[in-house]
């Protein structure tokens, strides 16, 4: 199990009420870890690449000045649905994210406290 992927667990059991977390690449969609809490199954790991690239590279990710096209022009995310809240946090290159998706119920000071330490902690970990 990679640094990714061990964060991704160890950011899903700290929030209750995860049902995601992954480290994507915003430029190439590439996935680098991918925790499901839920044990959703197949599909789960295509839907949550999309659903990234559609936040980090969308029309509106634009106006935000990325630096170079595999950036995204975003620092960090919170998004709201009627469902879930997303919360992504750069890994501080516009290019990796940390993101967490969780039932929309959960407490969000916990989850961007959470989501903000871990990706402080892989950061570290990738200026090695």
């Amino acid at each position: 199990m990679n640094e990714y992927q061990k964060a991704c667990v160890s950011l899903a059991n700290n929030v209750e009420g995860a049902l995601l977390c992954g480290v994507i690449e915003a430029g190439s969609g590439k996935l680098l870890a991918l925790h499901d809490a839920t044990g959703s199954g197949p599909g789960v790991e295509q839907a949550f690449v999309q659903s990234c690239l559609e936040l980090f590279r969308g029309p509106s990710a634009e106006v935000f000045g990325a630096e170079a096209p595999e950036q995204s022009g975003y620092a960090e995310i919170q998004l709201a649905s009627a469902h879930t809240c997303h919360i992504a946090k750069g890994l501080g290159d516009g290019i990796r994210f940390l993101v967490l998706v969780a039932r929309r119920d959960i407490n969000v000071g916990i989850g961007w406290a959470e989501t903000k330490a871990t990706a402080s902690g892989l950061a570290r970990i990738d200026r090695r």
